[in-house]
């Protein structure tokens, strides 16, 4: 290939480059070195210090697709666009709250965002500015007093007509929930949420606490992707689970954690979404804990991944080297990614 060609096409690299990147929404308005606020207990637990120290914040990224376009919407009120796969991206200022783990779906031809116990909002086109709609109706979730408040780290599946909201942040023995929604009301449940996930760190290790909830649907599988062991925590990663139904039951799959990255450059790969390309290929974004600043500190990362012949989402280990971008035609959509750490080999759902 002739170099200079070569030169112009797009590459990308994790953590993944963005502009105008952020410090955390709680030490924004906490200049580094100034005392800590008096309330509330909650930030000063997560600060761990006796002053404050600003740290850089992307994290929870959820990706929507239109056509060549990728939305990117970290958590924090964030929004970034990309026209190349990821090899490049724009930042798009928009009117939303400021709160943690967004999910945003398109339905009925509208673009609605939840933020993690916050309020549902919508917009007429996916770079807003979007409307407040109000609080999720708790009640009409049903009354199991294990279920938590809807909803937590919020995510969505829209099937033509139907809508389903899923969240839970949460180790308490029901950890995730998902529940239909009233198509004509949206804060309001079509009927009693079930529980998806119950907790069993004896059986399954990673999960110090469910969270991070994505559904995606491939061919006539639901795929349930939840996360373990913290935000904070270099192991944190990404497990998977199927279903016929997207209401479940969901099993976990035959190979978990499906996407782990312990040590090295990128790691703490969890959180975040798995998304179809124009071209049908299969592509995740995740959260990169960093902690070099803070222990909270956290950018974001972007990988191919594929089904194996068992069906099972199948990545390995996040890239820490450049990566050519599907645009480029240099990479078959099937390429797995490379990493300097490796790859782990398929397990039976249990961390070695």
């Amino acid at each position: 290939m002739d170099l200079t060609l070569l030169l112009a096409v797009s590459t990308f690299c994790n953590p993944m480059s963005v502009p105008d990147m952020p410090v955390g929404i709680e030490c924004r308005d906490y200049p580094n070195g100034s005392a800590l606020p008096e309330s509330p207990e909650w930030r000063k637990a997560m600060w761990k210090a006796d002053r404050t120290i600003q740290f850089r914040e992307l994290a929870d990224p959820t990706v929507l697709v239109e056509g060549d376009t990728w939305y990117l919407y970290p958590s924090c009120g964030l929004m970034w666009t990309s026209e190349d796969c990821g090899g490049s991206w724009k930042h798009v200022p928009i009117r939303t709250a400021a709160s943690y783990a967004p999910g945003v779906v398109k339905f009925r031809g509208r673009y609605y965002m939840a933020m993690s116990h916050g309020s549902l909002s919508v917009a007429d086109s996916p770079t807003g500015p979007f409307r407040e709609l109000g609080k999720f109706d708790a009640r009409s979730f049903g009354d199991d007093p294990q279920m938590p408040t809807p909803a937590g780290d919020p995510t969505f599946l829209a099937e033509g007509d139907r809508l389903y909201l899923y969240w839970g942040v949460c180790n308490r023995p029901k950890s995730i929930w998902g529940a239909e929604l009233d198509p004509d009301n949206l804060l309001r449940a079509k009927a009693p949420a079930r529980c998806l996930l119950e907790y069993d760190p004896k059986t399954y290790p990673w999960q110090d606490t469910n969270e991070g909830a994505w559904v995606f649907k491939r061919g006539g599988t639901y795929y349930l992707v939840y996360c373990g062991y913290g935000t904070s925590d270099p192991r944190y990663c990404g497990v998977a689970m199927k279903s016929d139904s997207p209401l479940g039951p969901f099993v976990h799959q035959r190979n978990n954690p499906f996407f782990s990255t312990p040590k090295g450059l990128v790691t703490g790969t969890g959180h975040g979404s798995v998304f179809e390309d124009a071209q049908g290929d299969l592509w995740a974004t995740y959260c990169v804990v960093v902690c070099r600043y803070h222990h909270f500190e956290r950018l974001i990362g972007l990988d191919r991944i594929r089904l194996d012949a068992n069906g099972d989402f199948a990545v390995g280990r996040a890239t820490d080297t450049p990566q050519f971008t599907d645009g480029s035609g240099l990479v078959p959509w099937y390429a797995m990614p490379f990493s300097s750490e490796g790859r782990p080999e398929a397990t039976d759902g249990r961390i070695s």
